[in-house]
């Protein structure tokens, strides 16, 4: 990881595939890669599928349409997803999977 300037002149940890874009003076996208999720063993292959698509960024209305079932059977897994991973919330849920490591299995 390097290590990063701020305005004050402290340093932060930094990925090391960090990009930053420039708009304006005040304005810079930052980009870097992220690792795919790991996803918990106690979800169904199903689930895994939907909760990844989740963790993509993906809507619920295009969920179902990339696996072919309705929003309705969708939402039933998410609801499923959430309570087995203790979640309340599709936010919640992406955190969680980002930080696999606690994760439940």
């Amino acid at each position: 990881m390097k290590q990063r300037r701020t305005h004050d002149n402290t340093t932060v940890p930094a990925p090391a595939e960090l990009r930053a874009n420039s708009f304006d003076a005040e304005l810079v996208l930052l980009s870097f890669p992220v690792a795919p999720p790991e996803l918990p063993e106690i979800l169904t292959e199903a689930e895994r599928e939907v909760a990844r698509l989740v963790y993509d960024g993906a809507k619920n209305g295009d969920i179902a349409r990339a696996r072919g079932v309705s929003v309705k059977t969708i939402g039933n897994q998410l609801e499923s997803i959430y309570r087995k991973l203790c979640v309340g919330s599709r936010v919640e849920l992406v955190l969680l999977l980002g930080n696999a490591r606690t994760a439940p299995r």
